[in-house]
């Protein structure tokens, strides 16, 4: 009877998952099997040709993040590694380290590329939105990324700007978010005033953006000045009318003493006010039960009862 080698290297695709974390080592699997993520945040895989010649002399060092398909029994879908995933088709690799991770988080992903910068200012913004349109909050999406709520509001500006600070990003004049998040400001304020300013050859930068800010801002203060110098005419002088309280105070009585509310401050109990004595201008706390409030009374016109008592 002849014996024959029986090649079983294509079952390592399909090792045990288990087996594989309990050893301690990444699975070798087919890249055919492994398939990219349509709603990974990144969109952009520029200049592959680098890494791809560093994969096929030394192979690859990282081992990809990847997840059982939700569709296709017996594939999995990329996690983290997208772009290795690229490069290593691009070396001719068949097989790839993989690390088999069974929980899904699209946060996840965006967190491991602005680890690496490999996202876009834009594809951020666009995944921020899209979490916005599912119902997230500003803050709810800042806590699950670990970045300021001011990171996802500067991102957002990103999103429909008005065309003229869009062409700023699109043809490279400025990729910042937060210099766009100050224009889209400005723009809403000085429409006109920024698009000539963006019209012309000016470098966008947050420092230029900030002179802009001033600069504007000052005309709108020289145009304040001259409204307020030009004569007043035909504006009737205004009568203060006397039933009207500009500072106003209630007046209340505690058993024989007068006094007046504090409203500026707080009781340190419930049910209870402070009040200021007309006789020794101190503050005292009373129950509200004690106090017998008088009128509503104007600070300018109260005259003060029993001043001088205790004097």
């Amino acid at each position: 009877m002849n014996s024959r080698t029986i090649d079983l290297s294509a079952l390592d695709a399909f090792v045990d998952p288990a087996a594989a974390r309990a050893s301690g080592k990444p699975l070798m699997l087919d890249i055919d099997l492994i398939q990219e993520d349509p709603d990974q945040p990144r969109k952009a895989f520029d200049d592959l040709i680098e890494l791809a010649a560093s994969i096929s002399v030394h192979g690859v060092k990282v081992p990809i993040s990847i997840r059982p398909h939700p569709n296709i029994p017996g594939n999995y879908m990329v996690k983290f590694g997208a772009r290795r995933r690229r490069a290593s088709i691009q070396a001719g690799l068949t097989q790839i380290p993989a690390w088999i991770d069974n929980v899904p988080s699209d946060f996840e992903q965006v967190i491991e590329n602005l680890q690496r910068k490999d996202l876009t200012p834009m594809e951020l913004a666009q995944f921020m939105e899209d979490k916005m349109a599912c119902g997230m909050k500003v803050g709810e999406i800042a806590h699950k990324l670990a970045v300021p709520p001011s990171t996802v509001t500067k991102h957002l500006a990103l999103i429909n700007p008005p065309a003229e600070i869009e062409a700023l990003y699109q043809t490279g004049r400025t990729t910042s978010p937060e210099t766009i998040y100050e224009l889209r400001s400005l723009h809403k304020l000085h429409p006109d005033a920024v698009k000539a300013w963006l019209a012309g050859d000016v470098e966008v930068t947050r420092r230029s953006v900030e002179d802009l800010k001033r600069r504007l801002k000052a005309e709108e203060g020289r145009g304040d000045e001259a409204a307020n110098a030009a004569p007043k005419r035909g504006r009737p002088r205004r009568v203060d009318d006397p039933s009207e309280i500009k500072r106003p105070v209630i007046a209340v009585r505690v058993g024989e003493r007068h006094g007046v509310v504090v409203l500026n401050r707080r009781a340190n109990e419930d049910e209870h006010v402070l009040v200021k004595w007309d006789d020794t201008a101190e503050v005292d706390q009373v129950a509200n039960r004690e106090v017998v409030f008088l009128r509503l009374d104007d600070a300018r016109r109260y005259e003060p009862i029993n001043r001088g008592l205790t004097e």
